[in-house]
């Protein structure tokens, strides 16, 4: 619970508490071991049918439209149960809004379900070998040729 918790968000946080002990297999629960994409898929599914894979999506992106406290309730509720992480973070926190917001139509229609469905995981390559994670060091560079990029540097 936390400070200003209202009477609607102490009664979401007993209707997650309540499902995720009713709906989360204990062998998922506190892995010691991060779980494999094909692993945790069931789960995520069943998060996806309640609406809280990606809670914090618009509903008509697929998402419940969750307000900021019910997004910390369920953080707090899914860290309470040892629920697992999705392998899809990056595609859910940063890809997807990005494109609910600024997406054309057929961005939106192509990535926003394959994202919520986890069939597709995406990444970034910050990394490079002189350069670690320094971002203001990166080499890498890309220059139009035509109708396609050419990359120059390794990652």
């Amino acid at each position: 619970m936390f400070e200003g918790e209202s009477e609607s968000d102490a009664l979401f946080r007993a209707e997650v508490r309540d499902w995720l002990e009713a709906n989360l297999a204990e062998d998922l629960r506190n892995s010691p071991v991060k779980l494999t994409p094909a692993e945790i898929k069931p789960w995520f599914d069943q998060l996806l049918a309640q609406g809280w894979h990606a809670a914090h999506w618009p509903r008509q992106a697929g998402g419940m439209g969750a307000s900021l406290p019910e997004q910390i309730i369920l953080a707090e509720e899914f860290a309470r149960i040892g629920a697992p992480e999705t392998h899809a973070t990056h595609a859910l926190n940063l890809v997807g809004p990005v494109l609910i917001e600024f997406g054309t139509e057929a961005q939106k229609e192509k990535f926003l379900a394959p994202i919520l469905n986890s069939e597709v995981i995406w990444c970034q390559g910050y990394s490079e070998p002189n350069a670690g994670s320094d971002l203001a060091s990166l080499k890498t560079s890309a220059v139009l040729n035509g109708d396609s990029f050419v990359v120059n540097g390794q990652k």
